[in-house]
């Protein structure tokens, strides 16, 4: 009977409680103005820790501007005061679970020409996930 019960604890702390929703993230990684070819092909390599759920994107500084062009749009000065050149380089992916997982987080936030990554949570629900990977893993 024991067994049977650290079974059960086993599988539901792996797969959550029933009814816990899965949440949905959209994480972005903006690369560094001088990442060296070599470090983009880096990260994109471990890329797969972040577990995407679909094609993982990869947006230039031109077309991040074209995205920024469209988004301000009713922004005139905002328009004219920014460059293609001012835009980062990206790379995006979707990912889900019933909690964001760090493990991609980890191993990709502090490598050689990556700026910043951003965590967004789609759908938000009453539960609403909670993103700590930045407290978990700040540069020593």
């Amino acid at each position: 009977m024991l067994i049977g019960a650290a079974g059960a604890t086993a599988v539901l702390l792996v797969t959550g409680l029933p009814g816990q929703p899965v949440h949905h993230y959209t994480v972005s990684i903006y690369l560094e103005h001088d990442v060296t070819p070599d470090q983009k092909a880096a990260i994109e390599a471990a890329l797969p820790a972040f577990k995407p759920t679909n094609a993982i994107r990869f947006e230039t500084r031109e077309e991040a501007f074209r995205h920024f062009q469209e988004m301000t749009k009713d922004y005139p000065d905002l328009r004219q005061s920014t460059k293609a050149e001012d835009m980062p380089e990206s790379f995006t992916l979707e990912t889900k679970g019933r909690l964001f997982d760090c493990t991609g987080y980890a191993k990709v936030r502090h490598m050689p020409g990556v700026d910043q990554i951003q965590v967004v949570q789609q759908r938000v629900t009453d539960y609403g996930a909670k993103i700590i990977c930045d407290a978990e893993y700040a540069k020593p």
